[in-house]
């Protein structure tokens, strides 16, 4: 059988063609000491709240203690899509969620690896 042929095409691609950028997460609930510590470390975020987000050089800080302390990012193209790959592949998603500037779903993969996918609320 050709690879063209196969039900699941889309899933043996995985999630390559549906996603335009990975970074870690990173989730403290002691936000502000970490922030302090990775500006020291990787110098100034190019963005930051100043109380719950901060974006360093491939390296997001955030407060979301209930979230996993450490994950992927993935900016992407189509979460509708993205959930229906996720199912493909035996990824559990979660329901999305609505934040200040996105919406974004969990996705868990069989072997336990996070990633919040989300797409930029565009206003």
């Amino acid at each position: 059988m050709k690879p063209e042929e196969k039900p699941y095409a889309d899933a043996a691609r995985g999630f390559g063609d549906l996603i335009e950028r990975v970074s870690v997460l990173h989730n403290s609930s002691r936000w502000e000491s970490t922030q302090r510590d990775l500006t020291a470390l990787l110098g100034e975020p190019s963005f930051s709240d100043g109380k719950a987000w901060a974006v360093f050089d491939r390296l997001n800080l955030g407060d979301e203690a209930e979230s996993a302390e450490w994950c992927l990012l993935a900016r992407v193209t189509d979460l509708d899509r993205m959930r229906a790959r996720a199912a493909e592949l035996n990824w559990a998603a979660a329901a999305s969620t609505v934040g200040g500037h996105e919406i974004r779903m969990v996705l868990t993969a069989p072997s336990g690896l996070v990633v919040v996918a989300y797409t930029p609320v565009r206003g």
